[in-house]
């Protein structure tokens, strides 16, 4: 997960420069500009950690799909008896 969330940081650390729109109105309005590149960095680091939580949830889903036909292909065993070989040798 790790892996993934620095790799999710870093797609999205790359579109925040002074180029795109909203930083560049979101900075202009901060009355303190370390605060709002301290949030900033905020809203990319709980982005990051939520889009490699929702790979991680994606990951999951495709196995245990893949893995409901491989159940289907385990063989059961056969039954000799209901009743137990304990009970059977007592009688």
């Amino acid at each position: 997960q790790t892996r993934r969330e620095d790799f999710a940081q870093q797609m999205l650390a790359a579109n925040v420069t002074l180029a795109n729109p909203a930083v560049n109105s979101m900075l202009a309005g901060a009355r303190d500009r370390a605060a709002a590149l301290g949030s900033l960095s905020g809203m990319v680091d709980l982005n990051a950690t939520v889009l490699s939580y929702d790979y991680i949830f994606r990951f999951c889903a495709i196995v245990f799909v893949i893995s409901i036909p491989m159940v289907l292909l385990f063989k059961r065993r056969a039954r000799t008896s209901d009743v137990p070989a304990a009970h059977v040798a007592l009688e």
